[in-house]
């Protein structure tokens, strides 16, 4: 897409501002804190059940590259990049599925069952620009974006990357992929961890910068779902190294459990902003803030740092 096709396209949209913690407007009253919580916690536990049954095999990096790409040059609030990834894991386990459900019934030889699959395989592949667009749609309109994506927006937007889809057939994907999640949207980690920001803005007024520290942990949650599978590996190796050894080794969910994802990226915000002296203390306040044990927050964080630095000299070194 051309600089003229973005601010063309990006000109249509007019996303809400950064999220500012110093800004009361809004703020919840106190008395309706635990409240919140409450039901931040019922709905993490939902979502911790679905992706214990539904891993995240569909969000490798290159997808969420471009996921989180397209939202950017769209200048589509953070949220939507989640929500929109999620989105495209559950539609694309659930099409596969059900594809392969369907030929596993055909009354035909194995080799002609392949040979069915591979041309599915094709078309799903094919079609993968314009579902993924409508991932993108569909969260746009789920964050109640004032000017949420239409489909002029995203015909000019696959235009513009070389993939021209007729307005019509923009309209049929988003209700494919809409018809096959059964219409539920997965709920996106980001307003957890703003959430989960905010009150500890608000319980240490001599916390200053939290603009900045929330900037920061959004990068480390893009991070945390590039490499997820490093990740939640490494962090569980870590628990059970730490543990006493008559202690029953058990592993730790960390893709869908939200609250535990937010808080870690908060601490490494706070890391990087505060210094990790600020950022263990603070730790402790999450704890208690959020009833996750303060061991799996400091030590998810302190993962999710030291997979970012590993990649990233990966990077350097693999570059020439």
């Amino acid at each position: 897409m051309s600089e003229a096709e973005h601010v063309e396209v990006a000109e249509k949209q007019q996303p809400k501002g950064p999220v500012d913690f110093t800004d009361p407007t809004f703020e919840l009253n106190e008395t309706y804190v635990e409240d919140m919580f409450e039901e931040m916690r019922r709905e993490n536990r939902v979502s911790k059940y679905f992706h214990r049954h539904q891993p995240l095999n569909y969000l490798n990096k290159k997808v969420l590259d471009y996921i989180f790409t397209m939202c950017t040059r769209l200048r589509l609030p953070p949220d939507v990049r989640f929500t929109a990834a999620l989105i495209f894991d559950k539609y694309m386990s659930r099409q596969t599925a059900q594809a392969h459900h369907f030929i596993d019934t055909l009354e035909l030889t194995q080799e002609q069952k392949d040979q069915q699959w591979d041309k599915t395989q094709c078309n799903i592949i094919r079609q993968l620009v314009l579902r993924l667009a409508s991932c993108i749609q569909i969260a746009s309109k789920e964050n109640k974006f004032d000017d949420s994506l239409s489909n002029e927006a995203v015909t000019k937007m696959l235009v513009a990357i070389g993939s021209p889809y007729h307005p019509q057939a923009i309209l049929k994907s988003e209700l494919r992929v809409l018809s096959t999640i059964d219409y539920t949207i997965p709920q996106s980690p980001a307003p957890y961890m703003e959430n989960i920001l905010k009150v500890l803005a608000n319980s240490d007024k001599a916390l200053k910068h939290c603009n900045e520290v929330w900037d920061h942990a959004l990068l480390f949650l893009d991070m945390t779902f590039a490499y997820q599978r490093q990740i939640t590996n490494e962090f569980n190796c870590q628990l059970n190294e730490d543990a006493p050894p008559n202690k029953e080794r058990k592993a730790v969910q960390v893709m869908g459990d939200w609250m535990l994802v937010g808080s870690a990226c908060i601490v490494c915000g706070l890391g990087c902003v505060h210094g990790m002296e600020v950022a263990d203390q603070k730790a402790i306040v999450l704890g208690d803030i959020t009833r996750i044990d303060e061991q799996h927050i400091v030590q998810l964080a302190s993962t999710i740092m030291k997979t970012v630095r590993a990649e990233r000299q990966r990077s350097a070194v693999s570059t020439p």
